[in-house]
This record gives structure tokens, sequence and C-alpha cells, in this order.
């Protein structure tokens, strides 16, 4: 089975270091991710990151932001995964990992995708034939 994400430890949200940035006015922190200590550094379009790696060394990088207008007339920000450069909300730093990377690059996946029976994972919904809705019924009551 593959690593969760429940037990990759703490994530690290782009919209909560806006609300840290936007509410307290720093621009500089330090944050647990993964069970690891990460000291950031805000600065032009993105975050430098300064955390051991596995073996321990101390490795800096930077991780880019980027942000989309809201209808409100606000923005919301949004990390780009130092791995492949998708646009994510949450970055992970899994044990065994010496960098952040979104839920694709660090190979994890959700509990819930493995729960269910034998054969799949997911519940199907009963076959409706003509007039007979009890099945139906029973299964969204579930």
């Amino acid at each position: 089975m593959r690593l969760l994400v429940e037990d990759a430890g703490k994530p690290w949200f782009a919209g909560w270091l806006s609300r840290i940035c936007d509410l307290s006015g720093d621009d500089r922190g330090t944050r647990w991710v993964g069970g690891r200590r990460v000291r950031w550094y805000l600065g032009h379009a993105g975050v430098t990151v300064l955390h051991p790696d596995a073996a321990g060394a101390r490795i800096y990088y930077h991780v880019r932001l980027t942000e989309t207008r809201l209808p409100s007339g606000g923005f919301r920000w949004w990390w780009a995964c130092p791995g492949c450069g998708r646009r994510v909300d949450v970055l992970y730093l899994p044990l065994g990992r010496d960098r952040l990377g979104c839920r694709r690059c660090c190979g994890l996946v959700y509990r819930s995708q493995y729960a269910g029976r034998r054969g799949g994972r997911r519940r199907h919904r009963p076959r409706v034939e003509g007039d007979n809705m009890l099945g139906w019924w029973m299964w969204l009551k579930r």
C-alpha cells in the first residue's frame, strides 16, 4: 500500500500563509511541515524555504506562489509545486523526501481511496429495474 496523506504529517496550506501575512504582516516565520521545522521567507512571487533534508543537512530553495482573483475583489494564493509546477493548495514533506511537493509528486493517496469492498474501491448504486425503487431508496439511506 502506498503512503497515505493522513500519515504524511502536517501539510502546508497556501491559504494559511496568505491569512498569516494579511493579518499579522509577517513576511517570515517557522512552520512544522511533515514533522520537520521549515523556516520560510516571503519574497517577490514566492517563498524561500529552509529545512533539513532526509539526511539532516540543511537545504533551501524557492517555492513560487501564484494568485487568482476572486469575484469579491480579493485574491487567493496557490503554490506552484516545486516538483511538477502544478497549481496546488497543499504541499507535503513526508519522511524520506528532501523537498516539499504536492500530493501527486509525493505519491500520497487518501485512506478513503482504499476503503470499501474487496473487489473495488467505490460503492456502486443498485441497478433499478422498472418500478422497483426500494433498492434505490435503501441505498440512499445508507
